[in-house]
């Protein structure tokens, strides 16, 4: 090929992608939008692929954040749930919090409220089976997008509902 274009080219820096990766002479372009690597590998991406030769971060909508803390604390015995071999295990954390049906009710409310002011709204969480079921009690009648829903079921979801409910890593894919 003349052209070789990879698409999430930090993923280069993993041995067998890397090891492809020099398969392939003439132009090589990359596609990415994690820069910087939390391991610091970005050098072997760019050893294939050189610097960097357009960046864009501009946005047409600028996003507005809020953040709402629910006021909530696990129990002392919930909290020594949270550790494996002395290092807190995240997602036990994850998994308290996706259990908690009062931080449910507010994700919830937060929803239907900016729903009912004219949004569409997105629900993320890192567990697919152990939280998105629960935002769907408190979220009736909300789209899903997660690894189960595929093709162009996860477009009519995305499209049709006000509310969608999904996994960060189906927001990752797209």
């Amino acid at each position: 090929f003349a052209t070789v274009l990879y698409d999430e080219a930090h993923h280069m820096a993993a041995l067998e992608f890397n090891r492809v990766a020099s398969f392939f002479t003439g132009h090589r372009f990359g596609l990415t939008a994690t820069r910087n690597r939390t391991d610091g590998n970005e050098r072997f991406f760019e050893v294939h692929l050189g610097p960097i030769l357009y960046t864009d971060l501009s946005v047409d909508v600028p996003p507005t954040v809020y953040f709402a803390h629910p006021g909530l604390a696990p129990t002392s015995a919930e909290r020594d749930g949270f550790y494996t071999n002395d290092m807190v295990n995240v997602v036990k954390v994850r998994q308290w919090q996706a259990q908690n049906k009062l931080r449910n009710g507010m994700i919830g409310r937060l929803a239907q409220n900016a729903q009912g002011a004219g949004h569409k709204v997105l629900v993320l969480s890192h567990l697919r089976d152990g939280h998105i079921p629960l935002l769907q009690e408190v979220l009736p009648g909300c789209g899903v997008v997660s690894s189960k829903v595929k093709g162009k079921k996860r477009l009519t979801n995305l499209t049709e509902n006000d509310i969608v409910v999904g996994t960060m890593g189906a927001a990752r894919e797209g």
